[in-house]
């Protein structure tokens, strides 16, 4: 990628202070909105990237310019939305893509473990949902974890284009979709993301990622890229096989350590998702979080593998890029 803007030094996530925060109201809650309407947080959101876009240099300012004033190629973006535990969050999520600037053509929201309850309450939501010609629900029995769900939908329900992956508890946005396709497009990316604000127990963090996320990852094997805020090109999923899907957490990690060996992934340098972590969540639970043994011993043998890769590479021979486990296949 040279001679493009990716020339930052930051090979991997990275928590920044940012003077303005204080003068907005992220107070850490995890119900972001609260007594405020969604215009007014889309409001402070907006005065906050504006003071960290201040703070770019030049260059990387002329070429946001280009990107976003540059005609986004008609693609189709399928927007997929995996549900579970039936909490109170899916309202926002929604209410943040109803109101992008460009729309996703289809929105589909697979629930698991789904119940009449919980699929009737969905149906509503979505139902009042506009600007979006096609919607779905599709229902999973039993716990199956996001990642088979993912592969399911888009090996049967996604022909081509683009995917949007979305979690249910998060905001976006409302110029999400419109930046990053226009990045997207300006740098010839296969998957794109953006900066994150991280919002758990009243404490807000405000998660820069590198831009050249290929470089970095090539680079070691760190956490480069939000998996959640990711847009991907449909025919690298086919490629890659789709997720390593055993295990309901971790994957994205997975999935990236192979994408970096054949894909060109950048990160648009602004905080364009709001990201909740809740206490029992995968990412935010004791048994499946950040720091457990369980979750540790799985990135350990996706970074072996990253390693074993990097050998087969540097020999001049093919690589395997197959997903580490299939839901058939025995840890």
């Amino acid at each position: 990628m040279s001679g493009s803007i990716f020339k930052s030094r930051i090979f991997n996530a990275k928590e920044i202070e940012i003077e303005v925060a204080a003068t907005c109201r992220w107070d850490g809650s995890n119900n972001l909105l609260g007594s405020r309407c969604f215009d007014d947080l889309v409001q402070e959101w907006g005065v906050l990237n504006k003071e960290f876009y201040k703070t770019l240099p030049d260059c990387l300012k002329a070429k946001l310019i280009k990107s976003s004033s540059t005609p986004i190629p008609k693609s189709k973006v399928s927007c997929v939305i995996p549900y579970l535990d039936n909490h109170c969050y899916l309202n926002d999520a929604l209410l943040g893509i109803a109101s992008q600037t460009h729309k996703p053509d289809m929105v589909i929201i697979a629930i698991d473990n789904c119940t009449e309850i919980v699929y009737e309450k969905v149906k509503f939501i979505l139902g009042m949902l506009g600007g979006i010609r096609k919607k779905k629900i599709i229902k999973f029995k039993g716990f199956n974890g996001p990642y088979k769900m993912l592969n399911q939908i888009y090996d049967e329900h996604v022909d081509d284009g683009l995917l949007w992956l979305h979690d249910s508890d998060d905001i976006s946005h409302p110029n999400r979709l419109e930046l990053q396709l226009g990045f997207m497009n300006t740098h010839r990316l296969d998957i794109c993301s953006s900066f994150e604000i991280s919002i758990l127990n009243k404490m807000t963090r405000y998660i820069q990622y590198p831009l050249n996320a290929t470089r970095s990852l090539l680079s070691e094997p760190g956490h480069c890229m939000l998996w959640p805020g990711s847009l991907i090109k449909k025919t690298l999923w086919d490629s890659l096989r789709g997720c390593s899907d055993k295990h309901k957490f971790g994957a994205d990690t997975e999935f990236q350590l192979r994408a970096c060996f054949i894909s060109r992934m950048g990160n648009y340098p602004a905080f364009l998702y709001a990201r909740r972590k809740r206490s029992n969540s995968l990412t935010g639970s004791k048994e499946t979080g950040h720091g457990s043994w369980c979750r540790e011993y799985l990135n350990s043998l996706y970074k072996a593998d990253y390693y074993f890769r990097q050998m087969q590479k540097s020999k001049g021979h093919d690589i395997d890029l197959k997903p580490r486990f299939s839901s058939g296949s025995i840890l």
